[in-house]
């Protein structure tokens, strides 16, 4: 067994045990071939069938306990969680093709919705303000292990070479949660399949191919900030068909990455809020992750709102660097800057051009002057003796 199989088993015990029958995420009946039929190859050592009837036959012995010793019941892992892995078996490992397998496919996909399900019950209610260091920690290790289960699940989907709407949804979700769970290596083996790959093979109706195509273009925008060469790259090799120049989408994410170059930030937070997500979407957005709108969002065709949710963590990230730059800008520009409880268009300007708004959540939005007081504690800006809300961005150390 792997060491992330192992890891997965100390974080999730018991699993969920696998479910056949229909599938909410199958989009209709899938070809049958030689390796999708058949039952699964896999059979647990540990736990095999003769084990289980003597465990339950009482005419078996029971040991050296004899008719006085009890018998411990230990709750072994699931077939799905020593679910072996298509690129690591290479087909030569017990069950190891068992992920080819289309029906398997969807069972484990119910699996790791359950392991999903367990952590944001546990986790995100505490996500943004109430968590310790401890919980962070916990958290981080169950979302990449969630983030391997899909690893697997894709690795299966690529073998078996299927690009109908299960493969589409597989694909859609594993890179929205990559985002959303802070794991910037995730994204770049995701992207390359889905887009323009899957996006054009598959047959069924689409409906978060618009949003698929945001998250990736925002992803190249932010994770090679300030350089656009990567970014650019990947507009330019997505199809007309997917993206057409002159559609509304296009001429947003032109011109975010403009207002970038030419460090306009001001302009920048205009088009990063809200707002004009909504209207290049054409639907409303929420800004708050929620537990009921990321459990909901794996119980369908790759959620819209878990969607919104990479959307708006990556141009949380975004608008962060930007304000970094903006920063250094200021301090070199000014000799001191003010934020008085009456100074209302100095406030609002240093929001705008700070980018100190957080489309994620209103928790991680700052208040200017309470900002400027941290910058002070660093070192960046000296408070004003006697002067409340004024800084001094030049000053002998």
């Amino acid at each position: 067994m792997s060491a992330n199989n192992r890891r997965g088993r100390a974080s999730y015990r018991g699993g969920s045990s696998s479910r056949g029958g229909g599938n909410s995420w199958r989009s209709g009946p899938s070809p049958a071939n030689s390796i999708q039929t058949g039952e699964p190859q896999y059979v647990s050592k540990k736990f095999t069938a003769s084990n289980a009837t003597r465990n339950e036959d009482p005419s078996q012995p029971r040991g050296r306990g004899g008719r006085g010793g009890g018998r411990l019941k230990i709750s072994g892992p699931s077939r799905m969680d020593l679910m072996a892995s298509v690129s690591r078996s290479s087909g030569l490992q017990k069950g190891g093709d068992d992920l080819k397998n289309f029906k398997i496919q969807e069972e484990y996909r119910e699996f790791v919705h359950e392991k999903f399900s367990q952590l944001v019950k546990r986790h995100y209610p505490r996500r943004f303000i109430h968590e310790n260091k401890r919980e962070k920690e916990h958290r981080i290790e169950e979302q990449e292990n969630v983030l391997i289960l899909f690893r697997k699940l894709r690795e299966g989907v690529m073998a078996s070479k299927r690009t109908d709407g299960f493969a589409l949804e597989v694909y859609e979700t594993s890179l929205y949660l990559s985002i959303v769970f802070e794991s910037p290596r995730q994204p770049p083996s995701i992207i390359p399949h889905l887009i323009p790959s899957v996006c054009q093979t598959a047959p069924c109706s689409q409906p978060l191919r618009l949003a698929t195509l945001i998250v990736s273009l925002l992803y190249h925008l932010e994770m090679t900030y300030p350089s656009q060469s990567t970014f650019r790259k990947h507009l330019d090799s997505i199809p007309h068909t997917l993206l057409p120049r002159d559609s509304t989408t296009y001429q947003w994410i032109s011109a975010l990455a403009r207002s970038l170059r030419m460090k306009n930030y001001p302009r920048f937070d205009r088009l990063s809020q809200i707002s004009n997500i909504v209207s290049t979407l054409g639907e409303p957005v929420g800004g708050l992750l929620t537990i009921a709108s990321l459990t909901t969002a794996l119980r369908t065709d790759a959620s819209r709102e878990l969607a919104h949710a990479a959307i708006l963590t990556t141009l949380h990230t975004l608008r962060m660097k930007a304000r970094d730059s903006f920063w250094a800008v200021l301090r070199s520009a000014y000799n001191e800057l003010a934020c008085t409880p009456n100074a209302g268009d100095s406030k609002q300007w240093l929001t705008r051009s700070l980018c100190l708004e957080s489309p994620l959540s209103e928790d991680l939005t700052m208040d200017p002057e309470m900002w400027l007081d941290e910058q002070a504690r660093a070192g960046q800006v000296l408070a004003k003796e006697g002067v409340k809300g004024r800084y001094l961005c030049k000053f002998r150390r």
